[in-house]
């Protein structure tokens, strides 16, 4: 059975305060985000009415129907927008931009490689891996991880193992 947008958002609500409680953090700081670009307008209304804090936004038309019909919602432009200089980043905060997302050589940092113990890394290897016959897209899954190098018993306290070793080889990076 498939979710309406509305208990989806729910959904994601409500994993959202059980993570953020258990990391000792507070749920209503952290921002739900509408991802807009696959989305026609009536989902994108849907989803505004559902509560999404912000929607990230390629389209100038669909940033600027966003302001009008939705004018509490924060609009970030995605890297999708093409912005490739200051100018055109300083353009969208004078349209109304709460942020604009650009991608890290734009700002002069070294792109980020990320561990193969964590999930974007395992995709990133999986997705480059040349070696792989068979490709399949998938999204993201356990299977894809280096396993621990031994044993934890019940799939619940592995899946945690595997999280805090992500957590761990994500300490030495610069991700700002």
């Amino acid at each position: 059975m498939n979710m309406s947008i509305r208990e989806n958002i729910q959904q994601v609500r409500e994993n959202i305060a059980a993570a953020a409680l258990s990391a000792g953090r507070r749920p209503e700081d952290i921002t739900l985000v509408g991802a807009s670009k696959m989305n026609d307008a009536a989902a994108c209304r849907e989803a505004i009415a559902a509560g999404v804090d912000a929607l990230i936004l390629a389209d100038l038309g669909a940033f600027t129907l966003a302001g009008k019909y939705a004018p509490r919602c924060e609009r970030h432009i995605s890297t999708q927008a093409s912005v490739s200089n200051y100018q055109a980043a300083a353009a969208w905060y004078e349209l109304g931009a709460s942020r604009v997302i650009l991608a890290r050589e734009l700002e002069g940092k070294e792109p980020i490689n990320f561990p193969r113990e964590t999930a974007m890394g395992a995709l990133a290897l999986y997705i480059s891996d040349e070696s792989v016959v068979h490709f399949q897209p998938m999204n993201i899954n356990f299977g894809l991880i280096p396993a621990l190098g031994y044993r934890v018993k019940g799939k619940r306290n592995k899946n945690a193992e595997l999280s805090k070793r992500a957590l761990e080889a994500l300490d030495g990076l610069n991700l700002t």
